[in-house]
């Protein structure tokens, strides 16, 4: 199953900054890294490229890339593009028009321009940029903890824009279903308490829903169906989950939906046992320490990403009559397709023992 030559990928990132800027050449690929190569989401690949550089220091023609039906442009700016915005070229471009011409050119095909301001003299490069709202990451101290700000937003907008809107306008905010047990509610280490804290303290808007909030005389199945549909879901596990009958359905409600999971490991003691089909997702320690809560909210939303980014390129690749699973599949999701259905799933191949377990159900499993 090879890509036709002209079906373009679902999303690129092009990444400009100034050939001689080392701080914005770091930023850029540590953000590759986070949308390629994180060993916690490792089906996540997002095309990336680079601002071309042939040696001059000159700029190149502006261009936004043909590849992808969307395309994000993040222009990098710091004090060695600011310098070089206003001095001549042998090419009669300077920096700062190659910056506005770059914004044009993503505007009007649709795209989206996202620049960063990683030093408090690089706004606005250039005047015609003086109405754009540059990311403020200059004012984040520590380089790592800036790469990581800018890598959240990054995601945060990525997400939006593999959520097909009408009139190409981004989709809101994800928005997080956690699925926990009140049994565990006041238990340290108040796993619950502690997340909800800090969703409260870094989101601008409510974008949770907390299954301990579903009123009283509601139909509790169809609010629970209802809300995990188009949400992602975070599973808190604690000592008492597994034992409970709704905790046990909100996971399969996500998984018979095919929305992104992430477990949350956070069992003190022991469990009796652990409900089989919590497996197959991106699992992350509780370890009571202070940027907990900020780790499990980044690892959810690269595996929101990789979940959309996924599910889109697999429908441009599938046949007719092909089903697409955004995950890799497991019993629970594909035993009650008919025998010889074929079923994409995404990067990385499941192993052979598992293949031969799957193979009992007659359903055909490829990634392309």
């Amino acid at each position: 199953r090879e890509r036709e030559a002209d079906v373009k990928c679902p999303l690129l990132v092009q990444f400009e900054f100034h050939p001689a800027s080392a701080e914005a050449a770091a930023a850029a690929e540590y953000l590759h890294e986070v949308l390629n190569a994180d060993p916690a989401v490792p089906g996540l690949q997002i095309p990336t490229c680079f601002t071309p550089d042939d040696g001059s220091g000159e700029p190149p023609t502006p261009r936004v890339a043909a590849e992808a039906d969307r395309v994000l442009v993040i222009l990098l700016a710091d004090d060695q593009l600011a310098v070089a915005a206003r001095k001549p070229t042998k090419s009669g471009t300077t920096w700062g028009e190659y910056s506005t011409k770059l914004r044009e050119l993503t505007e009007a095909a649709g795209h989206r321009f996202m620049p960063v301001q990683l030093t408090d003299s690089a706004w606005p490069i250039d005047k015609r940029l003086e109405d754009t709202n540059f990311l403020r990451a200059w004012a984040i101290d520590g380089v790592e903890e800036r790469h990581k700000f800018i890598a959240r937003r990054l995601v945060h907008l990525l997400i939006r824009r593999l959520r097909p809107r009408p009139e190409n306008e981004d989709a809101p905010p994800v928005t997080i279903f956690l699925s926990h047990t009140k049994m565990d509610l006041e238990h340290e280490p108040q796993v619950v308490k502690k997340l909800l804290a800090h969703l409260t303290a870094t989101q601008p808007e409510k974008t949770w829903f907390d299954s301990g909030d579903i009123s009283t005389g509601s139909k509790f199945a169809h609010e629970i169906e209802k809300g995990i549909k188009d949400t992602a879901l975070l599973v808190i596990v604690t000592d008492s989950y597994s034992s409970r009958s709704w905790c046990r359905k909100e996971v399969l409600f996500a998984k018979h939906h095919q929305r992104p999971v992430v477990i949350v490991d956070a069992v003190q003691e022991r469990e009796i046992r652990r409900f089989p089909y919590s497996g197959n997702t991106p699992v992350i320690r509780w370890k009571g320490q202070a940027q907990d809560a900020q780790g499990v909210v980044d690892l959810l939303l690269r595996e929101v990403l990789r979940h959309a980014y996924s599910e889109e390129s697999l429908r441009q690749r599938k046949r007719e009559g092909d089903l697409v699973l955004p995950a890799g599949p497991e019993l629970v999701t594909i035993v009650h397709h008919k025998k010889d259905q074929v079923v994409l799933y995404p990067d990385p191949p499941l192993g052979p023992e598992e293949l031969e377990v799957l193979g009992r159900t007659g359903v055909r499993v490829e990634t392309p």
